[in-house]
């Protein structure tokens, strides 16, 4: 008890050196907490917008389909698998799609597209495509193929509502097939390729052009909670020899770009932590040679090198204690803070949309990460404790006492 009352009156003894460790450490965790929740934020965000928007939870193809994306690569049974999907309570819903690559002109350019054949009502439920609008209508208005594009495809092809670009395919037979669609809708989503890509139009119409009769190459199955991926895709393997996927695994650069981003904010959190561990080891080494004589006298006194060793790790410890708490409640308090109003970065925001992100950002990170955080802190505490106390066991002292 006595040798914890001496370690907490030696830490105050030197207010200015004590209040810089504690500085250190408090905006060193305040730092760590806000990009662990900037980068939270962006890529919650960035996989919420692509499960909605493009990929849903799981998606169903053939086997073969995903190596050349040939339209005659169907799903067997596909209204058998999709009619106990919709009866499973897990699932919100379930689009069947027909999906071909091909090319658009327009008087002016060519662009090469993925054509998606869709039930419009299926594919809003699934990926609120309606909602997604910013001009026109959603399948509707007109007597001609509709067909629903993004604003980036209708910008490179300087096209815009009712206008009529001929799409290019070949069927199942191998025969190029042209159509002539009327565009009666543009969307936009914060993913710029996507909206570049990606093109719908009716599915029955798609299936007559392509010679498909009723089949089709893709299911895309949104769940109600992203919990029950893995279960829902291992029932679905069991009704079916078609290829299953969750979204990680059908848009694989999306995974890419969402690891790579951690691992770039686990190196900066990485730094960080180091140059307080430093900062702390760095003060508390001044903090042994400063009080060498003292140490010296202690001993003398019969206080053992255990003691010594103990006391130097209490002190550091108590910093920690008195410093660590403050750093950990002003991040959360900049996080909450932050996740309320959010952070515009549209300076950045085309290179932001070539990846899929947003321009505003919400700052967000689960309570567990903040538990996980605390034991990381008192580890590196600990360790970085063990430095200066170790020095202090090197001294000797006969000659510590004679120290000037």
């Amino acid at each position: 008890m006595m040798l914890i009352q001496i370690a907490w009156r030696n830490v105050w003894r030197n207010k200015g050196r004590s209040f810089v460790v504690m500085m250190a450490m408090i905006v060193g965790i305040v730092s760590t907490i806000f990009l662990m929740a900037f980068s939270w934020g962006m890529y919650e965000y960035r996989i919420d917008e692509a499960i909605q928007k493009e990929s849903s939870h799981l998606q169903v193809h053939h086997e073969k389909f995903k190596e050349a994306f040939e339209p005659k690569y169907t799903i067997a049974d596909h209204q058998q698998l999709a009619s106990k999907l919709r009866s499973d309570k897990r699932v919100e819903s379930v689009s069947e799609r027909v999906v071909t690559m091909g090319m658009a002109q327009s008087s002016r350019s060519s662009l090469g597209v993925r054509i998606i054949g869709v039930d419009p009502a299926q594919e809003d439920a699934t990926t609120h495509l309606s909602e997604s609008l910013t001009q026109g209508e959603y399948f509707t208005g007109t007597k001609a193929v509709p067909v629903v594009v993004g604003e980036k495809f209708a910008e490179k092809l300087k096209l815009g509502l009712k206008k009529k670009p001929v799409l290019q395919f070949q069927n199942i037979h191998g025969e190029i097939v042209p159509v002539k669609v009327k565009i009666v809708g543009l969307y936009k989503t914060n993913n710029s390729l996507f909206d570049q890509m990606n093109l719908f139009i009716p599915r029955d119409k798609l299936q007559e052009l392509l010679g498909l009769g009723n089949e089709v190459n893709e299911m895309a199955i949104l769940l109600h909670d992203s919990k029950d991926v893995e279960a829902v895709k291992a029932d679905v393997e069991g009704e079916t020899t078609a290829l299953v996927e969750t979204w990680k695994e059908a848009t694989p650069e999306l995974a890419l770009a969402i690891d790579s981003f951690d691992k770039s904010m686990a190196v900066l959190v990485a730094i960080i932590f180091l140059a307080v561990a430093f900062g702390i080891i760095n003060t508390m080494l001044m903090a042994v040679l400063e009080r060498v004589r003292e140490i010296g006298m202690l001993m003398a006194v019969g206080m053992n090198k255990a003691r010594v060793f103990t006391m130097f790790m209490l002190e550091t410890i108590f910093l920690s204690l008195a410093g660590a708490p403050i750093g950990i409640g002003l991040g959360w308090a900049l996080v909450a803070w932050t996740n309320k109003v959010g952070i515009n970065l549209s300076m950045y925001g085309e290179g932001l949309s070539q990846m899929g992100f947003s321009n505003m950002v919400y700052p967000s990170l689960p309570t567990e990460q903040y538990v996980i955080l605390t034991i990381e802190i008192l580890v590196i505490v600990l360790i970085s404790s063990l430095v200066p106390a170790r020095r202090s066991l090197k001294l000797n002292p006969a000659t510590a006492i004679r120290k000037i």
